[in-house]
Formats: structure tokens, C-alpha cells, sequence
């Protein structure tokens, strides 16, 4: 693909640093930082795990089919939270009550993993986000719909994949777009009332695209021996060139038990989350088989531990003009977790990847928490970063 891009360094006076007070719960004023955890396998004991962490914790992901499709059991648990002032979020791959096209009940394994194919309709719109607002007000956040959604293509797993042939790089993201915009506006249509809520996912890769079609938050996933400071880069950038929120969740190292990193490890992940500015910080809490916790009482004394940590470092708000932003071209699907990652799942790495990834190897070693990793867009001036540096002229910026 030939992709020309222009050449700039654009600079911007630099504001002062305003130093921002941590926020705990609250029913009025939005937190500085949302920090809890994603429980997703089932257990009916959810209850117990709330009271045990709402001491040191602000935000509950309802991570399990199990719970959020069954809507009795969704609104015992979410007025239990509420009782307790906890923010919440509600995770499903499909609106409550949707039925099929012959009129039975649309009901799926749960958790087993979907793809964007929806071969349904529903007869009636739910209005269940009315009620929930209505109930439990601006502590309902909103949902999480489905996850890894451009990871996912990425690495063409099964039952995922939405762009199977593309003439270039930019062909592959304007379908991956158009498809998986489709499939969040079906999410959408299932409910009568969005006003005030969030739409949220996660991903290990490509968070611009997740943002382009429609996601309002994403967190990035930092786990897997990949770099975290690397995906901090590419989530923050593109939620920046997005003007959305961004977060982080400590999502698994290991696809065997104990799945999950160390109690040390986890702590300081957490604290680099919050030190980048991450606006919710969660841990993921399955087994494989969604059907236990991962966490031991050491994983929850690290979580405890972050949360005063946070309580005595209030943080500094960083602004966009105080940061680097390298700009990558457009439509480059490349994955950046190594010299072999692939671009779309379509195309293998080539030399160009290879001096890319060095480059964004040295732009993070030189800026470190004051990088971000955008796309070329028409409205990169526009951002209000101190300095872009473009991919193709790394070598005259200063």
C-alpha cells in the first residue's frame, strides 16, 4: 500500500500540572478514577464479594451471562450495589429479552464467545435502561459489550473474524468498521433509553479501531507479557484523538492457572495504570471455564493496598500539550507484540513493521509516560499535542 503522509512537528505551549484529589464513591460527583474489579464466572455468592471489596473499591463489572441475562437475579444484584454506592457496570452480548425471528427466547451458553452474526430480531425494545436510571441512577455506568474485538480479527479467531480479504490497509479498516459499527447499533437498538450511559470493552490491540466503531470507553488489557507501557501508549492515544475515556484492566499472563500475576506484580500495574491517568482501573477475575476466582487473598491485599496508595497520591492531571504524540499511518492494522505480529491478521510483518516497532520502541525509551501512539487523521493538529512526530521523518523532530 503506498500511503503518503505529511511531514510536521507541530508545537504547543505547555500548561501547568493541577494537581487532582482522589475521589471515592460517590451518587453525585463522577470519581477522578473508577477502580474495582470484573467478576465473570458464576457464583451465588456475588453478594459476599461486594461487601468484601466496596471498602477498597468504587466499581463492580457484572462480568457474567449468568447473572446479567437473567433480569431478577441482574436487579437483586445492581440494588445491592446500589445499597452500597458502588458504580457498576453491566456486561452482555445481547439485550435482555431479545427473541428469535420465530419468537422464542434468544439464549446462549454463557460466555461462550459470539461473533457479530445475528441472524435474530427482536419484537419489542427493552426498557430496562430506563428503569435502571431510574432506580439506580448515575451509578449505573452503562454496559460492556462483548471484548478483544479488533484483537480478535487480528489474530482471525474463529467465530470473529469480520474482514477476510482487503485489498489494502485501509480497505480492511473501513469494513472492519461498517461490520462492527452494525453490531453496536444492534446492541443499541435492543433498548429504549441510552442518555447518560457508556458503552465499554476491552482489547489487547488496535484500540483505535474499537473506538471508531462506537465504543465510548476501552480499556487496555495489560497482561500477557506484552508491554504495558506500549498499550497504555496506543489505548491513551487513541482515546485522545477519540475524546473518549480510556482504562486499563489486569487481565491474565498466564492461559493456565494461576492465569493471573503475582500480588507485586499486580499492585505495580495498577499504580502504572493510575499514574498515566487511566480513568478506570479493574482487575479481571475468571477461571478458563468462567466458573471460579483467580484471585488469592494475596491479589486483594494489592488491590487494597493500590487504593490508599491512590487516597495519598493525589495525581496530576496530564494534559494532552504536555505530551508526544508518533504518528502512525493510516489504516495500519499492525499489532505491535513483536517482529512476527501480522497487520489485520491479513498481511504478514515485513520490514517496514519491523523498523516501525523500532521506532515506537525508541519514541517510548525517550518519552516513556508522556507518549502516545495516534493514526494520521485530518485533525491531528488539532488534538493539542506538544509535538507530533510523524513515522516517516522520526529522524528531524527535537
Amino acid at each position: 500500500m503506498n500511503v503518503k503522509l505529511k511531514i510536521a512537528v507541530v508545537f504547543l505551549a505547555i500548561l501547568i500540572v493541577i494537581p487532582m484529589t482522589f475521589t471515592f464513591t460517590s451518587t453525585s460527583a463522577q470519581p477522578d478514577v473508577y477502580v474495582g474489579i470484573d467478576v465473570a464466572y458464576d457464583t451465588p455468592n456475588i453478594e459476599a464479594i461486594i461487601n468484601k471489596v466496596s471498602s477498597y473499591t468504587n466499581l463492580f463489572i457484572l462480568g457474567c451471562t449468568a447473572i446479567t441475562q437473567n433480569q431478577t437475579r441482574l436487579d437483586s444484584v445492581c440494588q445491592y450495589l446500589y445499597e452500597k454506592k458502588m458504580n457498576f457496570i453491566v456486561y452482555q452480548d445481547i439485550p435482555l429479552g431479545y427473541f428469535t425471528s420465530t419468537g422464542q427466547l434468544f439464549n446462549q451458553t454463557p460466555n461462550q464467545p459470539k461473533n457479530f452474526t445475528r441472524p435474530i430480531f427482536s419484537s419489542t425494545v427493552s426498557n430496562w435502561t430506563q428503569t435502571a436510571k431510574e432506580r439506580w441512577g448515575s451509578l449505573f455506568l452503562g454496559f460492556y459489550f462483548i471484548d478483544e474485538v479488533a484483537g480478535r480479527q487480528l489474530d482471525l479467531a474463529p467465530g470473529w473474524v469480520e474482514v477476510t480479504n482487503a485489498s489494502d490497509y485501509l480497505d480492511a479498516a473501513n469494513q472492519f468498521n461498517a461490520r462492527v459499527s452494525g453490531s453496536i447499533k444492534w446492541f443499541h437498538g435492543g433498548y429504549s433509553d441510552w442518555q447518560g450511559l457508556s458503552l465499554f470493552s476491552s482489547d489487547y490491540a488496535l484500540y483505535q479501531y474499537d473506538y471508531d466503531v462506537g465504543y465510548d470507553t476501552i480499556f487496555a488489557q495489560l497482561g500477557w507479557n506484552y508491554s504495558r507501557q506500549l498499550n497504555i501508549a496506543l489505548c491513551r492515544g487513541a482515546a485522545t484523538a477519540a475524546d473518549k475515556d480510556w482504562g486499563a484492566i489486569i487481565a491474565w499472563e498466564y492461559t493456565q492457572s494461576p492465569y493471573i500475576e503475582s500480588a507485586n506484580a499486580l499492585y505495580n500495574d495498577l499504580v502504572l495504570a493510575y499514574n498515566n491517568g487511566a480513568k478506570y482501573i479493574t482487575v479481571f477475575d475468571s477461571n478458563l471455564n468462567y466458573t471460579s476466582s483467580i484471585l488469592t487473598i494475596d491479589h486483594y491485599n494489592a488491590i487494597q493496598q493500590f487504593w490508599q496508595y491512590a487516597k495519598d497520591h493525589p495525581r496530576t492531571i496530564s494534559f494532552t500539550n504536555q505530551r508526544v504524540a508518533f504518528v502512525l499511518p493510516e489504516g495500519y492494522g499492525y499489532g505491535f507484540r513483536g517482529p512476527t505480529d501480522n497487520i489485520w491478521g491479513l498481511w504478514p510483518s515485513d520490514s517496514f513493521s519491523t523498523q516501525l516497532s523500532t521506532s515506537v520502541s525508541n519514541m517510548l525509551n525517550k518519552y516513556g509516560e508522556n507518549l502516545d501512539i495516534v493514526y494520521n487523521q485530518t485533525q491531528l493538529d488539532d488534538l493539542g499535542y506538544q509535538q507530533l512526530i510523524f513515522w516517516d521523518n522520526e529522524n528531524k523532530t527535537t
